[in-house]
């Protein structure tokens, strides 16, 4: 049974999740747990910054702490601090615990996905291991590529850095990201099997109940869940992100409907007109009394400058009056 964890190795969670969640996994070998991309920190310089000296070692003396709740303008305060490193503590990580650098996650992201599409769950997890013992341990730079290729060595993923340099996977990469946001991720670390979704680092009682109620997934066909994928992309404003998703559906079904519908949606959001008009003038063509087709068709021949055809569409659509 396959369970997905979508985490940044830069959240201080991801790894007192893991540390929770190998002790509840135990040696149960019925569970295959893949690491999958999210990003907290978009605004992240391409270069490595240092943090402030307060983060050099663990203050442990603080009378009152906070929960940390988001690293997306920069790392936590020192009281944030002090409360992840007793829960870090608590979860047999240390003996110091806290990042020195604010760094770009992308390329130690890209070096998990590609353990995992090379050596499988047990490289990958391998690698997730050694990541976050350097970056939030040792206080590593993982985001030098130097650093990342020495990182995977010890991990048992000797060609990692190699593969890192290389573009080959960058499009599955993007994809999984893709992925995680049509599947309503985020925050870092929140587990995904199926429907079943549990955010945080949460607690070991909880994740137990959680991990032994998983049921076996239903078997969906790729082409099913990318197209479920696309439309929530959709309805999050990302119709190029959509587009990733669904244009190799698009290619391998160019005839069906509700794909070609998605895409024509999708093209339309993205402001590629002409490709919306082509799948909009099929969807008409495969089905006449489809309403909602002739309504895509209209738009998108207003927005060409065709305004005298697309509101013929419009009223086929039984839209009286010209929205645009």
């Amino acid at each position: 049974m396959r369970m997905e964890v979508w985490a940044d190795v830069i959240s201080p969670w991801t790894f007192i999740l893991k540390r929770r969640l190998d002790d509840a996994l135990g040696n149960r070998d019925d569970i295959e747990v893949i690491w999958r991309p999210v990003t907290v920190d978009p605004t992240a310089p391409e270069r490595a910054v240092p943090l402030v000296e307060n983060f050099l070692s663990t203050p442990m003396d603080t009378a009152e702490v906070e929960p940390y709740t988001t690293i997306m303008e920069g790392m936590p305060t020192a009281r944030q601090q002090t409360y992840l490193a007793r829960i870090a503590a608590d979860a047999g990580i240390g003996p110091r615990f806290g990042a020195l650098w604010r760094i770009n996650s992308d390329a130690a992201q890209r070096l998990l996905h590609l353990a995992y599409t090379d050596g499988g769950p047990t490289v990958q997890n391998d690698v997730m291991e050694t990541l976050l013992q350097s970056y939030h341990v040792a206080g590593d730079d993982i985001s030098d590529h130097d650093v990342l290729a020495s990182i995977a060595r010890e991990a048992g993923f000797p060609g990692g850095g190699a593969l890192l340099d290389g573009d080959l996977t960058m499009r599955d990469y993007h994809e999984q990201k893709l992925r995680g946001q049509g599947l309503g991720v985020e925050a870092s670390p929140t587990i995904v099997h199926h429907d079943h979704v549990l955010k945080g680092a949460v607690n070991e009682e909880d994740l137990t109940e959680f991990l032994n109620a998983l049921p076996e997934p239903p078997e969906v066909p790729e082409e099913r869940e990318r197209l479920r994928l696309a439309e929530s992309l959709l309805r999050q404003r990302n119709p190029l992100g959509a587009l990733t998703l669904v244009e190799p559906v698009l290619a391998e079904h160019p005839e069906q409907s509700d794909i070609l519908e998605v895409a024509a949606r999708a093209y339309f959001g993205s402001a590629q007109m002409n490709k919306a008009r082509a799948l909009a003038e099929r969807l008409v063509d495969q089905n006449p009394a489809d309403f909602y087709a002739h309504h895509l068709l209209g738009r998108t021949l207003v927005r060409l400058g065709r305004k005298q055809e697309g509101q013929r569409h419009l009223r086929l659509a039984g839209e009286d009056d010209l929205k645009d």
